[in-house]
């Protein structure tokens, strides 16, 4: 009867084993893909949004940047000093190529064009189809800066009229200026530009070697004078260093090269900057109250150079990377939209900025 009764209900029965079914397993897998899926939408989503905050927020800081840069410049562009209106000699050889257009009267210079005042620029607002190709680039506005620095380097001693030719002194033997450098000194009525050509201890020297003469034009009065360091500062757009990139670049003289040009040898301020276009505001009412009536290109018709107050600067920018947005987004710049090809997935702004002249209102146009 034991026996019997073992034999007929063993231990490991498999009636009582479970496992899961076809359909089942079907099922399950069926909800993992669907949550395994969700979960990759959501990184791409999530990756996506962070590449699109991303490249605005660096477009966003491009963009005041490049502001800033040209602001700063652009309100030291005329600074002569004491007086804006100081009667200056430029005594740097026309041939040599650091001479730059900085006096108040014509300049027969084949380095910097137009008038040696406080602004310069050249005009160009054709909009080509994008993406702009690296030929293109240089439809773009240029705009130049000339000025003297705000430091000032106080004279040690009196220049009479019988000692023009002597070193410039200085209070100081620190006062970092270095030979190639351009420099003023003025006594608030009348300035000589000139190249250093040496230095030695706090002297500055100004040698006929990159100067027409050696002896400055007017005698300076230690009391009343001082020195200053004097630049031109352009602005243009080009491309980066990756020779691909639309960039805006910043190019300075003096510098210590023959044939450079901004587009290819300028420092590269911030990436992604497609177009600059440029409009001077000028006062042209008889009150002449500073505040600018009207704004033209630089080769316009109707420009008055002594009625310019103020400029208006207009950047494109764009963001580095393409593949940010889904789709290509039109953009209007200039008053004119742009719908761009399929290929192009770039994100795009415009930045725009209204900058006073301090210094006067003196505009050389090319």
């Amino acid at each position: 009867m034991n026996a019997l009764t073992s034999a007929s209900t063993p231990a490991h029965s498999p009636a009582r084993q479970q496992g899961l079914t076809l359909i089942e397993l079907m099922v399950a897998m069926a909800i993992g893909l669907l949550v395994m899926g969700t979960m990759v939408k959501v990184y791409v989503d999530s990756s996506r949004l962070y590449n699109f905050n991303d490249e605005f927020s660096q477009m966003q800081a491009n963009g005041r940047f490049a502001l800033e840069f040209l602001r700063r410049d652009a309100r030291l562009a005329g600074f002569w000093g004491c007086n804006q209106d100081i009667d200056m000699v430029n005594q740097i050889k026309k041939s040599h190529y650091n001479r730059r257009s900085y006096t108040n009267v014509a300049d027969a210079n084949p380095h910097s064009t137009g008038k040696g005042v406080a602004i310069g620029g050249t005009d160009d607002d054709t909009l080509t189809a994008w993406p702009q190709q690296i030929t293109t680039l240089n439809v773009s506005d240029t705009i130049t800066f000339r000025g003297a620095t705000g430091q000032t380097f106080d004279l040690s001693a009196d220049i009479p009229a019988a000692n023009l030719s002597a070193d410039v002194i200085l209070t100081s033997a620190n006062h970092g200026i270095d030979p190639g450098e351009t420099a003023l000194i003025s006594n608030c009525q009348n300035g000589d530009i000139f190249e250093v050509t040496g230095t030695t201890g706090a002297a500055l020297e100004h040698k006929a070697t990159q100067n027409d003469s050696a002896a400055l034009s007017k005698e300076y009065k230690e009391s009343e004078s001082a020195v200053y360091l004097v630049n031109e500062i352009e602005y243009c757009i080009g491309t980066g260093t990756d020779g691909v990139t639309p960039t805006l670049r910043r190019l300075s003289y003096p510098n210590q090269a023959a044939g450079l040009t901004c587009a290819n040898d300028g420092v590269d301020l911030i990436e992604g900057a497609e177009n600059m276009q440029i409009l001077f505001g000028l006062d042209l009412d008889a009150a002449e109250d500073g505040v600018a009536d009207v704004y033209l290109e630089a080769d316009h018709t109707a420009m008055d150079m002594d009625k310019v107050v103020s400029i208006r600067i207009s950047l494109l920018l764009r963001s580095v990377s393409n593949g940010v947005t889904d789709e290509p987004q039109p953009f209007t710049y200039m008053g004119t939209t742009t719908a761009p090809p399929a290929t192009d997935r770039f994100l795009r702004r415009v930045f725009n900025a209204t900058i006073t002249l301090r210094n006067g209102a003196l505009v050389s146009a090319s």
